[in-house]
């Protein structure tokens, strides 16, 4: 990443409230805001990943052949 891009990305997180600058600016630090942020990201991730381990679950149980005789029965509807 080029200091440019990070002096970016910085600004926008101070802006945003969710990090501010210590002291004379040489080290950052995350907000109450910026806290409850990453809290609510690392949720996130985790629900994603179990929707994701039970879906290739599901999909591992169903053959091929079981799905296509479920379309061809249910086709007609």
């Amino acid at each position: 990443m080029s200091f440019q891009l990070l002096t970016k990305y910085l600004r926008l997180l101070q802006q945003s409230n969710l990090i501010k600058a210590g002291g004379d600016g040489s080290f950052y630090s995350a907000t109450d805001k910026g806290l409850e942020f990453l809290k609510h990201y690392y949720e996130l991730r985790h629900h994603s990943r179990m929707a994701d381990e039970k879906r290739k679950i599901v999909e591992s149980q169903l053959s091929v052949e079981s799905a296509e005789n479920f379309r061809l029965r249910f086709a007609s509807w």
